[in-house]
């Protein structure tokens, strides 16, 4: 991990590390084994990205912010509103459900083609 002014950068080796920024902790990443993430100052983490071995490496030599220069962090995850996500959710539970329905209808009845 290093931290600068504005800037939380997550390198994990081994097992998982839970990353929020404060201004927005319903919007969560955890790091896994190999994996960075970066919080700026009032803004959701980064999505997880994979790191090479020899940047890590690096990263593990180097005491300073400056080693993850050589990081291309993934982008910001926009923070989801709850209302948002509940109908995400109902919408891919219902999906899934006829999807369900048209496997076992489309099998009493093969030549019929159902689309959305």
């Amino acid at each position: 991990m290093s931290t600068g002014l504005d800037v939380t950068n997550v390198l994990t080796g081994e097992g998982i590390v839970s990353m929020a920024n404060i201004s927005t902790p319903d919007v969560e990443v955890n790091v896994t084994e190999n994996q960075v993430s970066r919080v700026k100052k009032n803004l959701s983490p980064t999505k997880l990205v994979t790191v090479p071995p020899e940047i890590q490496a690096n990263i593990l030599t180097v005491d300073s912010p400056e080693a993850f220069n050589q990081v291309q962090f993934g982008i910001v995850i926009e923070k989801v509103d709850s209302q948002s996500k509940l109908l995400t959710d109902l919408w891919f539970l219902q999906f899934s459900q006829d999807q369900q329905w048209n496997k076992k209808f489309q099998t009493l009845k093969p030549n019929l083609i159902i689309s959305y």
